[in-house]
């Protein structure tokens, strides 16, 4: 009897055995390898695409993704077509679902949006420090910046 790797093997159909298996063994090997490299990369993109977007790595976030993206390719389609208007209702609709994906965008803060000179507040700009407020409208409705 002949010992090979803990497996016994005897005469040609043995030998025959270990050497078919053992060409199973690399093929497989070699497969693992190439798509455990090909599910490493995916998995690098989606992750980058994810932290690009600002959204969360989830299946569903990838499925509003590309409906969004579909939806947005329809708009520049209709756009083409010459359909304004039904390129605006696919872009409107096209922004509703990407825009809802997206979290926060990375050094973007709410004093950089357009609207950062209108602030509702409870205390107007040029109140006193002291906590007393002029008493010519509610403090929790000032609106300043107007």
């Amino acid at each position: 009897m002949q010992e090979d790797g803990g497996a016994s093997a005897t005469g040609i159909f043995g030998w025959l055995g270990n050497a078919l298996g053992t060409v199973i063994r690399v093929f497989v090997e070699a497969l693992q390898g190439v798509f455990g490299g090909l599910s490493s990369a995916i998995n690098s993109f989606l992750a980058g695409l994810a932290g690009a977007v600002g959204m969360s790595p989830t299946f569903f976030n990838y499925a509003w993704l590309v409906l969004g993206l579909i939806l947005l390719a329809a708009a520049i389609k209709a756009f083409v077509r010459g359909a304004i208007v039904a390129g605006i209702i696919w872009i409107v609709l096209a922004l509703v679902v990407l825009g809802g994906l997206i979290d926060e965008v990375p050094g973007f803060t709410v004093a950089d949006s357009p609207a950062s000179g209108i602030l509702l507040d409870s205390q107007p700009l040029d109140a006193p420090q002291d906590g007393s407020s002029p008493a010519a409208a509610p403090e929790a409705l000032r609106l300043h910046g107007l």
